[in-house]
C-alpha cells in the first residue's frame, strides 16, 4: 500500500490527455504568430498571409516578419525587419495588399497598443507613437540590445529586453522615462501578463537548475518561483488559475503544449495529434464557438477545441453578466457586475472580427454596471460577439445572434 501511495503522489502533477489538434493553414508554412483584427492573419518567416474566404493570401516582404497590430478596420501595423536599410514599422492593408513605411526602426520585435498609443520595441530602444503615423523614441539602448515583449497595466508600461544573453526589464509610469529596474538571472525566453490579477509570468532557462517558470506580483521588481521546468518558449494567461504553456528546442517527447493549473500545481500535456511540438506561441481564436487553444509551430498554427476539456475550464471573469435578449432584433442590454477596478472596453464585432461598435467605462469593484447598445437594429442577421476587454486583455466574450 505504501508503494501504491508513492506511485500516485509522484505522478499527480503530470497528467496527458489525447487531445485533437487541426491545422489552421493547410499549406503547414511556420507561423510565429497569428491575430484575427481586422481579418485573420499570421506571421510566417518572410512573409504575411491574409485569410481570403477559404484561403490564405501570401504578401512577401524578403524581410522578417516579426509582429503586427490593428491600426484601423483595414490596416495593421506590422514589424519587419532583418537588420537592413528597408526595417521598418509598416503599415499594412490587409484586403490590398499595399504598404508603406510608418518609420524606419533597426530590427523591429514587437508592437502593442494600449489604449490610443503604440509602443514599437526593436534593436536599440523603444518608440510610442499616438496614431501609429508619427513616431518618438522613448529610450534608446546599445543597437545589440532588443526588447522582445512589451506589457501595459493602468499607468505602467512594462518591456522586456535580452542584451547577448542577459534579460531585463524596463518600466515607465505615469507616461514617463523608461527606467531600468534589473537584470533577470537567467534569460527569458517567453513572458506574459495577467492583466486581472497584476502578475508577470516569466519563462527562464539556460539548462540550468534554475530553469523555470517565475512570476511577479510587483510589475517586475522581484520574482519568485512558481515551478521548475526546462525550454519554456511561449506562455499564455488562459484564466486566473490556468496558463498555458509552449516548450521548443528540447526533446520530442517534452516538446509541446502543456496546461498548468497554478492552484493545484497539475501540469497537463495537451499535446495530442500536434504534428511539431516545437511550440513558439500560444492564443485563442475568438471567433469561433468553441473553448479553443491555438499552437503555433515551424509547421504551421493548430486548433485544438478540446484541450481545456475535462478538469481544466475556463471560467469567466465576469460571472454576474447577462446579455439580453439574445437572440435579438433591435437592441441588446449588457449588465455587468463588476470584479476589479478600471478601465474597460466593450467591442461588438462581426464573424469577421471587424469592429462594429465600441465603448469605454470605468467600473468599481461591486458595482452594476448597465448599457444598451442600439447598433444592432442596422446589422444584418446573422452571429456578432461581444467582447470586454481590461486594458489589452480579454476578460468574456459571448456570441450574439442578430435575428
Amino acid at each position: 500500500m505504501k508503494k501504491l501511495i508513492v506511485i500516485l503522489l509522484f505522478w499527480q502533477p503530470f497528467i496527458c490527455f489525447a487531445q485533437q489538434w487541426d491545422a489552421v493553414n493547410e499549406n503547414h508554412e511556420a507561423v510565429s504568430f497569428i491575430e484575427f483584427f481586422p481579418r485573420i492573419y499570421f506571421g510566417s518567416n518572410e512573409s504575411i498571409f491574409v485569410q481570403d474566404d477559404d484561403q490564405y493570401v501570401e504578401l512577401f516582404y524578403n524581410l522578417e516578419v516579426t509582429d503586427g497590430v490593428r491600426l484601423d478596420d483595414s490596416c495593421i501595423l506590422a514589424t519587419i525587419g532583418s537588420g537592413t536599410y528597408s526595417d521598418a514599422v509598416y503599415k499594412v492593408n490587409l484586403y490590398t495588399g499595399m504598404s508603406e513605411v510608418m518609420e524606419y526602426f533597426y530590427k523591429p520585435q514587437v508592437i502593442e497598443k494600449h489604449n490610443d498609443t503604440y509602443f514599437c520595441g526593436f534593436w536599440g530602444g523603444i518608440a510610442k507613437s499616438q496614431d501609429g503615423y508619427s513616431w518618438s523614441n522613448v529610450h534608446t539602448m546599445q543597437t545589440d540590445s532588443v526588447i522582445s515583449n512589451i506589457f501595459f497595466d493602468d499607468n505602467k508600461v512594462i518591456a522586456i529586453g535580452n542584451f547577448n544573453n542577459t534579460s531585463f526589464i524596463l518600466r515607465s509610469e505615469d507616461d514617463g522615462p523608461f527606467e531600468f529596474i534589473g537584470p533577470l538571472l537567467l534569460p527569458c525566453h517567453a513572458a506574459a501578463y495577467d492583466l486581472i490579477n497584476h502578475k508577470l509570468y516569466l519563462g527562464v532557462y539556460d539548462m540550468s537548475d534554475s530553469d523555470g517558470l517565475y512570476v511577479s506580483n510587483d510589475y517586475g521588481n522581484s520574482f519568485e518561483l512558481v515551478r521548475y521546468m526546462d525550454s519554456i518558449n511561449a506562455i499564455y494567461v488562459v484564466n486566473d488559475n490556468l496558463l498555458g504553456i509552449g516548450i521548443a528546442n528540447h526533446s520530442d517527447d517534452y516538446n509541446g503544449i502543456y496546461l498548468y493549473n497554478i492552484e493545484t500545481d497539475i501540469l497537463s500535456n495537451v499535446s495530442g495529434n500536434l504534428p511539431n511540438k516545437n511550440v513558439s506561441n500560444i492564443t485563442i481564436n475568438p471567433f469561433i464557438n468553441c473553448i479553443n487553444i491555438i499552437a503555433c509551430t515551424p509547421d504551421g498554427a493548430y486548433i485544438s477545441c478540446d484541450a481545456l476539456t475535462g478538469n481544466e475550464t475556463i471560467e469567466p471573469h465576469f460571472e454576474n453578466i447577462q446579455i439580453y435578449p439574445n437572440p435579438t432584433h433591435n437592441k441588446i442590454t449588457v449588465s455587468i457586475n463588476i470584479e476589479d477596478t478600471g478601465d474597460y472596453m466593450l467591442k461588438v464585432l462581426n464573424v469577421s472580427g471587424k469592429l462594429i461598435h465600441e465603448e469605454g467605462f470605468n467600473g468599481l469593484k461591486g458595482e452594476l454596471k448597465t448599457m444598451e447598445i442600439e447598433s444592432f437594429k442596422d446589422l444584418n442577421a446573422g452571429m456578432y460577439f461581444i467582447q470586454i476587454m481590461h486594458g489589452n486583455q480579454t476578460v468574456y466574450n459571448q456570441k450574439i445572434i442578430k435575428y
